[in-house]
């Protein structure tokens, strides 16, 4: 079991590192480093949408762990939409902030030159914010054992990554 726990879970980071390399090494490879920079840039700011996100985990493992060793799946669903909509709240100013004044905002940080920038923070913001606001999926598989499942989404996560941006990045640049 502790054999497979760590599979999934070296699984999870490997499909991270992918995801979050590939768009930048397939952008660099079609396009210029302007267009790079203009995707690079904003990531950190729309990355601030998964905060609330990482600290929930910390505390949801554990207890979700509790519940499944005492069989209470009722509690473990309680814990996971009270989780996910105290997520969706805590995250929603950062989510208002990054997405609805993008523009503004990527100006103030990164100045005139990657105002351009700013849909591709609100783009950005909105995908992470709709993943913090379904709330920790992955971490309740893990914990219900479903590791086949997780392993299994994970990898196809990283394919369809790789192949949406194998069809958009040529085309669109950094907004692909």
């Amino acid at each position: 079991r502790s054999l497979s726990m760590a599979a999934s879970t070296s699984a999870s980071d490997l499909v991270t590192v992918l995801m979050h390399s590939s768009d930048t090494l397939l952008l660099g490879y079609f396009h210029d480093t302007k267009q790079v920079a203009l995707f690079r840039v904003v990531l950190p700011a729309a990355h601030m949408n998964n905060i609330v996100m990482a600290s929930f985990g910390m505390l949801f493992t554990p207890l979700a762990a509790r519940l499944f060793a005492k069989n209470d799946y009722a509690g473990i669903n309680e814990l996971y939409w009270r989780s996910a909509t105290w997520m969706g709240v805590l995250s929603f100013p950062i989510f208002a902030l990054t997405f609805s004044l993008a523009r503004p905002l990527t100006v103030f940080l990164y100045g005139a030159r990657y105002e351009q920038s700013w849909i591709i923070l609100s783009l950005l913001s909105f995908g992470y914010y709709f993943s913090v606001a379904l709330g920790n999926n992955g971490l309740t598989l893990k914990v219900l054992g479903k590791l086949r499942y997780v392993v299994i989404i994970n990898i196809l996560a990283a394919v369809i990554n790789v192949v949406v941006n194998l069809l958009l990045i040529p085309r669109y640049g950094a907004l692909g």
